[in-house]
């Protein structure tokens, strides 16, 4: 699979016009889905990466998916991040999914989820929350069955990835980490 045709479209949420071949409505109903939050991968002088640079809220549809997706990919090429923004955006999306498929399996779709990612200068990490207190697992592989191979993609891509539990005991983080080979300036967008 070329991961490039993942990320066709308008990387946001907006009112813009939908991509070529989404309806109308499938395009209204992610955009009111989600909810972004953007602050610059670098620190306050412009020079040194900084910590909580993307954060979007999403709902455990899985509609709302590809939006959130394609505006981190577009921030991460911005933020001069562009030779990892297609795996990051790839197995951002096999996490998210995840999470509404499994995490919020029995929960309705008005359910909130959020993915951050964070960048320290060496290093990249994004978490998705769910409510949810079940532990994701990494299916063996099977050749006849057509899903669950999210968590052996993200183990593939990342250098590492876990989960943490909510401190309240209501919900979890499943995050990802990936170590970045390069040390580049980053621009700020």
């Amino acid at each position: 699979m070329n991961v490039h045709h993942l990320a066709w479209g308008t990387p946001c949420c907006s009112t813009a016009p939908p991509a070529p071949g989404v309806r109308e409505g499938a395009a209204r109903m992610a955009q009111k889905a989600c909810v972004m939050t953007e602050s610059s991968f670098a620190g306050p002088d412009g020079r040194e990466p900084g910590a909580a640079c993307f954060e979007a809220s999403f709902s455990a549809d899985r509609a709302a998916i590809a939006p959130v997706r394609r505006r981190l990919r577009a921030r991460l090429q911005a933020s001069g991040l562009e030779e990892i923004a297609d795996d990051v955006a790839l197995a951002s999306h096999e996490l998210m999914a995840n999470a509404v498929v499994h995490g919020c399996r029995s929960l309705p779709e008005s359910t909130e989820l959020t993915v951050t990612a964070e960048w320290t200068g060496d290093q990249l990490r994004v978490a998705v929350h769910d409510p949810s207190n079940e532990q994701p697992r990494e299916q063996h592989e099977s050749g006849s069955r057509q899903t669950g191979r999210g968590l052996t993609l993200v183990r593939a891509l990342a250098d590492r990835w876990g989960v943490e539990p909510d401190s309240d005991g209501r919900g979890k983080s499943v995050w990802m980490e990936l170590d970045l080979p390069f040390h580049r300036e980053v621009r700020v967008a």
